[in-house]
Parts: structure tokens; sequence; C-alpha cells
């Protein structure tokens, strides 16, 4: 969904798809790098936000690219799959630096270079400029810890990126 607020600016992004190839004339101003990934908290991977033990339990997925860059991480939960009587909280994404390393991150507080808001909502987003030869773990996650779902996260960027998720919480680096 779209937020307004009076007076508010910001930048945003329109994806346009069509079956029909003259469609529209759109132009393209920067040409934007996507990929989407589907993943989800359950049981031991609903590790909450950073205000819990278990935070580096959530699921990660590592970013690297060669040059510095505009992205944006889109999060959205499936809260459709859950029980009527059960209330999903709130969502977030947190960025760290870190290595190149293909292992799960002992992610630290002090790594964390951003974060998103989180919201009463099942979907949340985080925009951040990519540094040049740098690596990222990107960790989204409910904020109360055991709360499930599956979600989708979507990863916008004007540089060639490389994402991949981690490995299941036992194979720490």
């Amino acid at each position: 969904g779209v937020l307004y607020d009076p007076g508010q600016e910001s930048d945003y992004t329109i994806l346009f798809t069509s079956t029909i190839s003259d469609a529209a004339d759109v132009k393209t101003v920067k040409e934007w790098n996507h990929c989407t990934l589907k993943s989800g908290w359950r049981g031991f991977s609903a590790g909450g936000c950073q205000n819990s033990i278990n935070f580096r339990e959530n699921p990660q997925f590592l970013i690297s690219t060669g040059d510095s860059g505009a992205v944006t991480h889109y999060l959205l939960s499936r809260e459709e799959e859950l029980d009527s009587s059960d209330e999903f909280d709130e969502i977030g994404l947190y960025l760290a630096k870190t290595d190149d390393t293909p292992k799960r991150k002992l992610v630290k507080i002090d790594d964390i270079k951003a974060k998103s808001k989180f919201s009463d909502s099942t979907e949340a987003y985080l925009k951040h400029k990519l540094t040049k030869k740098t690596c990222y773990v990107l960790i989204p996650c409910a904020f109360e810890e055991g709360s499930e779902s599956d979600f989708t996260l979507d990863i916008f960027s004007d540089v060639d990126m490389k994402v991949k998720e981690l490995g299941p919480p036992d194979h720490y680096e």
C-alpha cells in the first residue's frame, strides 16, 4: 500500500509491466536490477528483532556488489496464512556490513548500518546506499520472537549485485 502524509516528499519507483509491447511510451531514467526471494520465519528462525537474544537466528541474505549505488529492500509477510485468531505483529529489516564468506553471520548490534521502521503492517522497506566492493547481510524479522509467517523479499538496485540466502542457524561463520 501507499501511505500519504501531506507536506512529506519522498523518492519513489513505479514498476510497470505489460504484455502489450507498445502499451506506453515510458522513458527509462535508470536501469534497476531486481531480485525476488521467498523465505519465512518458522520455529527457531522466528528470532524477533534485535532486542531478542535469538535475533541472529532470523533468515539472512548476503548481498555483494562491485560498485557504489542505491538499493531498496521491500519485505512483505504472508499474513493470510495465519489463523484468524492470530495477530501478526510488526516486521522490519536490518542491514549490516560483513565479509563475503557464504556462512551465517553472528551479527552484533554495532554491525548494523541501517534499519527500517517497524510498523503495525505486513510490509516494510529499507533504502540504503551500497559502498563499492562491500558485502552486507540483510536480516528480515518480525518484532516479536516466535512470530511465524512466510515472506517475500524484493530487492531493487541501480548497480549489479549478488544475493544469496545463507544457511540454517547451525552453520555460523
